[in-house]
């Protein structure tokens, strides 16, 4: 619907409606409201009916760790209508803008907004936030530090949200109705606020929701695939057409993002205004802004506070956790301390752990090491409770510390169980994350792409990590891959050469180094593991050698981001291919340069409308070092290798492909003869 605001004949407003929301609360309807006492003509929320506002200066709302590795107290001040005597009153956050690298919570702009709408008869406070070292503006935009920056703000932003609800009681606040508004930098960080529902940061105020109703912003924007229907956040964006800072074309298109997905927006437009023009955005602020904040949040009858309903079609939405240890058999981590036995199991707690939903978690994601074996053996996981499947996770060979990445549904009691073939093993499980509602990201496929090559330069300087060297590699923007947006990449990591016995490990870049390791080598092998890793907030992941030097090697299939898509369903391991015995495919190794194309879209318990498969591939005894490559059928075949196998050594990987068009994937052995096993452990439909 096009319309002219009142206050200003130049603002051009869109609007649409929020699918499944409650229909606003019309100005009339005020009427049936509790009784609050007003010391002026006009309706609460619309108008100032309170002559006065009180402020409580430097209240203290969480700390965080700046990027100068310090601690800082994060403050805010707070604005309440004098005279007030309601017992529950909505809240507005204003953040203050400075391109992320100054300003504070006395800006002009954000102290007069929040009188105003104290008057109006909300709780306001303006606040402070962490701000970056260095000039923000003069670095591409692609730089991970500023990234850093902005999610940051975000986090404090969330962590002011969080405070209010905690301390709801003390300032007579109603912690179902909680908006955020700002001004340039502040306005992108209230949009963040917005959409961003699932990165909330530790900034202050745990076990509270960090969502809110509704967000204005003034001269700011957005990344388009930021924006999620399941947001359920109602934007209302004001903007100049003469803003060199933040192009108007810019705010317009997160406006347009924000209606594509189905949720209440309005776009106001001025032409020849220049950034943050509040001259000339105030007037339709208190008239088209405060009926705005009423009908979407002071007057809805929404709680806020709820995340959406699960989507249908599965409870597949990924939300990264780690990498975090769950268990060490050699210090009696998680599990008694001593290695696992021939035969022998060992129950895993996954749910419940602090980075979890309480409820929801339907499976886990595992990085899953073999620690000395005393023998060639293989490891198989399941879900407690339920029959012991046939398939393994892991084949290490004696003597070999190996990992793998598994994906696991959890079962009786929010258990998994792992079995141990042959001799023994000590055991080390990192949680890399979950899979269930809350709605988290969802799985986007990309063609196999190589990000990181050592040998040849690709995606950084040529030549081996050295010992307790670290690259940063970039994610973001390539391969077809966002620039904004993306959450968790799909990695294959591969030590090519290594010369001596060590590990690699993969983290989002500027984060601290965790304590855990995605890959395992000894000197001389090739080997290669999948690995979940998130990028975000900055767009690079961060590699780490351990010792000696190795060539490194890392390609990505896909990503884990939000706006929603094609949704998971773990299962227990089923068997759909073994050359040994003629299952999937005609019996018979695979030869040096052959192919062979395996049924999956269909292929029980795969439903036909898959769109991608969740795999452990194993090679069974290759005659000759080799690697396979695994990836949609009718397609090219890409230079990514899936897996890397030496002479006689069984091993294994696990694998997310793309379903070709023709409901297929292919799989390729580059030299020798092998036999290969594909288990299902999972698909995305």
């Amino acid at each position: 619907m096009m319309r002219t605001p009142v206050a200003s004949p130049w603002s051009a407003v869109r609007r649409s409606k929020l699918r499944g929301a409650a229909a606003a609360v019309s100005v009339a309807a005020l009427a049936v409201l509790p009784s609050r006492p007003a010391q002026a003509d006009g309706t609460r929320f619309l108008d100032p009916i309170f002559t006065s506002f009180t402020k409580t200066s430097n209240i203290t709302y969480g700390s965080a760790i700046n990027d100068r590795g310090q601690t800082v107290a994060l403050h805010l001040d707070l604005y309440e209508p004098a005279g007030d005597s309601a017992p529950d009153r909505p809240a507005i956050v204003f953040i203050h803008g400075g391109g992320f690298d100054s300003g504070n919570k006395d800006n002009t702009t954000m102290v007069d907004l929040a009188k105003q709408f104290a008057q109006r008869g909300y709780v306001t406070v303006s606040i402070d936030y962490r701000l970056a070292s260095f000039d923000v503006g003069s670095v591409p935009n692609f730089d991970p530090r500023v990234a850093r920056a902005q999610v940051d703000a975000q986090h404090d932003a969330q962590a002011a949200v969080r405070f209010l609800r905690a301390s709801a009681a003390t300032y007579r606040i109603d912690p179902r109705h909680i908006a955020a508004a700002g001004g340039s930098a502040g306005a992108a960080t209230s949009m963040r606020v917005a959409f961003d529902n699932e990165d909330v940061g530790t900034s202050g105020s745990a076990g509270f929701s960090s969502r809110i109703c509704a967000a204005m912003s003034l001269s700011g924007a957005v990344p388009a695939d930021l924006v999620d229907p399941s947001d359920l956040t109602a934007t209302i964006w004001y903007h100049g057409t003469a803003d060199t800072k933040v192009p108007w074309l810019l705010g317009q298109r997160s406006s347009d993002a924000a209606a594509a997905a189905g949720l209440v927006t309005e776009f106001h437009s001025y032409p020849g205004a220049g950034h943050v023009d509040y001259a000339t955005f105030k007037p339709s602020i208190l008239t088209d802004g405060a009926r705005f904040f009423l009908d979407n949040s002071a007057g809805t009858d929404r709680d806020c506070r709820e995340a959406p309903a699960e989507p249908p079609g599965g409870y597949g939405s990924f939300q990264s956790a780690g990498p975090t240890r769950l268990v060490d058999t050699r210090t009696g981590l998680g599990v008694p301390a001593g290695p696992i036995g021939p035969g022998q199991t060992r129950t895993i707690k996954v749910d419940g752990w602090p980075m979890m939903p309480p409820e929801g978690a339907k499976a886990v994601a595992l990085n899953v090491t073999a620690v000395a074996p005393t023998a060639d053996t293989h490891l198989t996981l399941w879900p407690a409770g339920q029959p012991q499947p046939t398939a393994s996770a892991l084949n290490p060979g004696a003597g070999r510390t190996v990992a793998t990445m598994a994906v696991v549904p959890i079962g009786t009691g929010g258990d998994v169980v792992v079995y141990n073939n042959s001799g023994s093993t000590d055991l080390v499980v990192d949680l890399l994350g979950w899979f269930g509602a809350p709605a988290g990201a969802t799985f986007k496929a990309v063609a196999p792409a190589r990000l990181l090559d050592t040998r040849d330069g690709t995606g950084t300087t040529a030549g081996p990590l050295g010992p307790g060297e670290t690259r940063l590699v970039q994610v973001a923007g390539r391969a077809g891959i966002p620039l904004s947006g993306l959450g968790t990449a799909v990695l294959n990591v591969t030590a090519v050469a290594p010369d001596t016995e060590s590990h690699l490990t993969l983290w989002t870049a500027l984060g601290a180094l965790p304590g855990s390791s995605t890959l395992n080598f000894g000197p001389g092998q090739t080997v290669a593991n999948m690995a979940l890793v998130s990028s975000f907030p900055t767009g690079f992941i961060a590699v780490r050698n351990n010792s000696g030097t190795t060539h490194v090697v890392i390609d990505v299939s896909g990503y884990y981001s939000t706006p929603a898509g094609p949704q998971f369903q773990a299962v227990t391991p089923v068997r759909l291919l073994d050359t040994r015995d003629g299952t999937g495919a005609p019996q018979g190794r695979l030869g040096p340069g052959q192919s062979i194309e395996l049924d999956i879209a269909g292929n029980a318990p795969v439903p036909a409308e898959a769109v991608a498969v969740d795999l452990t591939v194993t090679a069974v005894d290759p005659a000759l070092d080799s690697h396979l490559t695994v990836w949609p059928a009718g397609t090219d075949r890409p230079l990514a290798s899936t897996l890397n196998m030496s002479p006689g050594h069984t091993v294994a990987n696990h694998a997310t492909v793309p379903v070709g068009s023709n409901g297929k994937i292919a799989i390729y052995n580059n030299s020798g003869s092998t036999d290969v096993v594909v288990d299902v452990d999972g698909w995305m439909a």
